[in-house]
Parts: structure tokens; C-alpha cells; sequence
């Protein structure tokens, strides 16, 4: 993330299922990225930083050996106040939940 200029932390998990072997395999990944930014209503950047996320998202499960990204989850934090997108089924959605405030959404085509 740093060599993309984004400050912040990934956490990523796999659903798969065992075969009668014993053997995993993995069929979809989903990522969880904290992200800072100087301010959640800055619909730019925060658009200029999903479309980062993404990339480097859709970068990982081409080399691993599950099938596609399920979910992405974004947290944007600013001075200690948080908002958060969600990426699933090809496109960004609004995040609501406790703790998180509403920033602006993802409505530019080009974040996909």
C-alpha cells in the first residue's frame, strides 16, 4: 500500500472449502483496509483511494489461488473519526454502522 501512497493496514481472509483429501482450497478472498486520509468529506480523494484499494486488491487474488475478491471492505480515518465503504459485486457501496459517521459516496463510475 505504501508503494501506492496509501497509509494504513489490510487484513484479508479466505472462504474455501476441504476436499475428502484434507486439501483447502480456497475460493474467494475477502479484505478488510484501513486507510488515512485528511478528511472524509473529500470525495476525491477519497474515489482516488479506492480506486488504489482495488487495485491492489484485485492484484493479490491474482496471484493466489482463489477465484475472485468477494468484499472489500474500506475504513477512511480522520482526525480519530472513521467512515467506510463496501465492495461487493462489482461495485462500492455506503457503510453504515456504530462508530462510523457518513462521508460522501462512491458515485463516480471511474472508482470501479
Amino acid at each position: 500500500m505504501r508503494g501506492a501512497g496509501i497509509e494504513g493496514s489490510v487484513v484479508a481472509g479466505t472462504f474455501g472449502e476441504t476436499n475428502p483429501c484434507g486439501t483447502y482450497g480456497a475460493q474467494d478472498l475477502s479484505y478488510g483496509f484501513t486507510v488515512k486520509v485528511e478528511n472524509l468529506q473529500d470525495s476525491d480523494v477519497l474515489n482516488s483511494t479506492a480506486r488504489g484499494i482495488l487495485r491492489i486488491a484485485l492484484e493479490f487474488v491474482e496471484k493466489s489461488p482463489a477465484g475472485y475478491v468477494d468484499r472489500v471492505q474500506l475504513i477512511f480515518q480522520a482526525g480519530g473519526q472513521q467512515c467506510a465503504w463496501s465492495y461487493q459485486d462489482g461495485q462500492w457501496h455506503l457503510y453504515s454502522g456504530a462508530g462510523f459517521l457518513e462521508c460522501p459516496g462512491p458515485f463516480s463510475s471511474e472508482v470501479q
